[in-house]
């Protein structure tokens, strides 16, 4: 909603506060003609940025908080806050203009940024941003774009070994652990499944897990996983639409359980256009601007970790590299496919799939780990995979003749 939308729907005491504190002048006492007035004002050339400029730190803090959460909003409860300074800080941009409130609950309410103000916000604050996160690369990162895709791979991987072999569940719906290693030894990303949580799996299959039982791709039946008929839906969607997805399960579990979720999602939209992000200066931005969090707890060394665990993750969706070079400070980048997802920028989906295959004489064929996997999914119809490393091995057999047939 615009600006104009918002304060249309204010009483007239409200319209009045906000125009005395953007010192309109008082003769201007109509509903109807603050309504105009108002807008005209505080949209013109100059005048918004001037006022983020006048704010003190804190409150350029919250205002940047606010910014992050976008549409979503930024929840305070009134019973009780974690800063006592934060109710003077929303009072003091709510009368300049620059956020708007909504009572979701009785005693919660969301605080958001009109579109048209969001914008010239987002391009004031790029501009400092950027100059604050912007990292000085040596040398350009190395292009690795099948990386980026590898969370993809391993879904499928997952689901397609559930559909031909159903894994057995314990009675507490804990897979066995031959049916685990069996599921791990079909994945590419073998180097992340160590993990320091108490996760009944690894964090990476977990949150694989999480997801394709959200989205209703297995089901249990009779002490086993299956796989469902929505996998083949979920096959022939491209592969942007299938990361977003993946990126909206992930936001959606992780924000009520880490604050830190939203700035990072927001800091990332904001750096879209970067070459590379400083990372700790990132961390530390994302740290004094998460909703809840105080300037002191931002330097607290678990609040910057529950940071660090988001990009982590997001690294394992494809949509950020980190990049430790010991020739510069750690930064990490926005891959295309990230920038496609966060920032609506145009990806390509052609050559990001092969449908190149070798065939050897010994029944053994050879793929790339980028083959399309619409033909991947047909090949191991008649083909048993036996290994996953630069490319996988699959071999053909009486049995999986048969199995085809």
């Amino acid at each position: 909603m615009t600006y104009h939308d918002y304060i249309s729907a204010l009483p007239l005491d409200d319209l009045k506060l906000i125009a005395s504190t953007l010192e309109i002048r008082s003769s201007v006492i109509s509903r109807a003609r603050l309504i105009r007035e108002l807008p005209n004002h505080i949209l013109q050339p100059g005048f918004i940025e001037s006022r983020v400029d006048s704010l003190n730190e804190d409150e350029q803090d919250l205002l940047l908080a606010i910014l992050f959460a976008e549409d979503k909003g930024y929840a305070f409860d009134v019973r009780k806050s974690s800063n006592d300074d934060v109710a003077d800080h929303i009072y003091t941009l709510l009368t300049r203009s620059l956020i708007m409130g909504r009572r979701e609950h009785f005693h919660t309410v969301e605080y958001i940024i009109p579109t048209d103000i969001r914008d010239i916000l987002n391009r004031h604050v790029t501009r400092q941003i950027s100059e604050l996160l912007s990292a000085d690369l040596v040398q350009p990162p190395k292009s690795v774009g099948s990386d980026e895709l590898m969370i993809i791979r391993d879904l499928f991987a997952l689901l397609n070994s559930v559909q031909y072999e159903p894994a057995r569940l314990t009675d507490r719906g804990i897979l066995y652990k031959r049916a685990l290693e069996n599921i791990l030894n079909r994945l590419e990303s073998k180097d992340n499944h160590t993990s320091s949580s108490l996760n009944t799996y690894p964090d990476r299959l977990s949150l694989m897990l999480d997801y394709c039982q959200s989205r209703r791709l297995v089901y249990e039946e009779e002490s086993r996983l299956h796989c469902s008929t929505a996998f083949e839906q979920w096959l022939h969607l491209p592969t942007t639409e299938k990361l977003d997805d993946l990126l909206a399960f992930w936001y959606s579990k992780h924000k009520p359980l880490s604050p830190q979720t939203t700035s990072v999602i927001g800091v990332l939209q904001i750096c879209i256009d970067l070459e590379g992000i400083n990372l700790d200066a990132m961390i530390g931005l994302t740290a004094a601007c998460t909703p809840g969090i105080s300037r002191r707890d931002a330097t607290l060394e678990h609040t910057r970790q529950g940071i660090r665990k988001a990009l982590h993750e997001l690294a394992w969706l494809g949509i950020i590299r980190q990049h430790d070079d010991t020739k510069s400070p750690s930064y990490l980048t926005i891959t295309p496919l990230g920038k496609s997802v966060l920032g609506n920028r145009t990806w390509m989906e052609d050559g990001a799939w092969t449908e190149q295959i070798i065939v050897q004489p010994t029944f053994e064929i050879l793929v790339p780990r980028t083959l399309n996997l619409i033909i991947k999914e047909e090949l191991e119809r008649f083909a048993d995979l036996i290994t996953v490393d630069v490319t996988s091995t699959y071999r053909i057999t009486r049995d999986t003749i048969y199995r085809a047939g």
